[in-house]
């Protein structure tokens, strides 16, 4: 049953697999952050509830598909341009693509069924936004 427990593994495992960047489960102001964190990068990782509960399972276990938010915020040095920010971009998703693959012991693959970038928006600030899925197997 995917639950609060797989969430803090999720945690543990991504920090793992991006060990130069952080990895929180607490949402806040990426503005704020100290410098140094907004330099290495951060990532977000939230719950969004569980779907495709199968009744009459659902009343006993939520054995679901469990929704994820994942937001990945970073800043480069100010001389940055917008294609050095869309490259990290891209560099983030494979680091992504390459932890949903091989989550580690406990965990089951997950499936990543959304990505946005920033579009060059506050260049030199970048993120990425994925929603991604997760389903114990039996």
């Amino acid at each position: 049953m995917a639950d609060n427990n797989t969430m803090a593994l999720l945690r543990e495992r991504l920090q793992a697999a991006m060990p130069g960047r952080l990895v929180t489960r607490s949402a806040s102001d990426f503005a704020q952050r100290p410098q140094p964190e907004r330099r290495k990068g951060v990532v977000t990782l939230a719950a969004t509830g569980i779907t495709d509960l199968l009744a009459p399972d659902a009343f006993f276990d939520l054995a679901g598909k469990l929704g994820i938010a994942l937001l990945a915020e970073f800043e480069l040095e100010e001389k940055a341009t917008g294609e050095q920010v869309e490259s990290t971009e891209w560099a983030l998703l494979e680091e992504l693509r390459a932890f949903v693959r091989a989550p580690g012991a406990g965990l089951c693959p997950l499936a990543i069924v959304s990505v946005e970038f920033s579009r060059q928006e506050a260049v030199p600030t970048g993120w990425l936004f994925a929603v991604l899925q997760y389903a114990e197997l039996d």
